[in-house]
């Protein structure tokens, strides 16, 4: 596995900025190993949700967490805390903007190729993996 470790500034997107890496790199297969920093801005879908949360407000990242590939195709779960320690946690949308910093480090699966494609069982975009791509 390669790695690739990065950090974002203040008004960076978190979410975008994978994709960005990931599409420069031309990452097929790319998981987050890593992620710290805080967010000043964030956009959320809590589990079973049918709307957003979108907060301005100041958050510390606990854990990111995701596939992606370098088609914007990915899903990454976030946990946060906020000043008080009650922490958040969902499915990481567009639009979360970092607050002073983001500290990352994605992992490249070599040989494989993450996809995602309608499931008819969930109704959702899940995984399909490919292997051997380097026969």
């Amino acid at each position: 596995m390669e790695t690739i470790c990065f950090r974002l500034n203040s008004g960076d997107k978190l979410r975008e900025a994978i994709y960005q890496i990931a599409k420069e790199r031309n990452i097929q297969a790319g998981i987050v190993l890593i992620c710290v920093g805080s967010l000043q801005e964030i956009n959320i879908r809590l589990a079973g949700a049918e709307q957003n949360i979108s907060l301005k407000k100041s958050y510390e990242i606990l854990s990111l967490t995701g596939t992606f590939n370098n088609l914007k195709q990915g899903h990454f779960h976030i946990s946060i805390s906020d000043s008080n320690g009650n922490c958040l946690g969902g499915h990481l949308l567009s639009d979360n903007l970092v607050a002073t910093t983001a500290e990352i480090v994605l992992g490249i699966l070599p040989g494989k190729k993450f996809m995602r494609k309608e499931d008819p069982n969930t109704g959702y975009l899940e995984l399909v993996i490919e292997d051997d791509l380097l026969r």
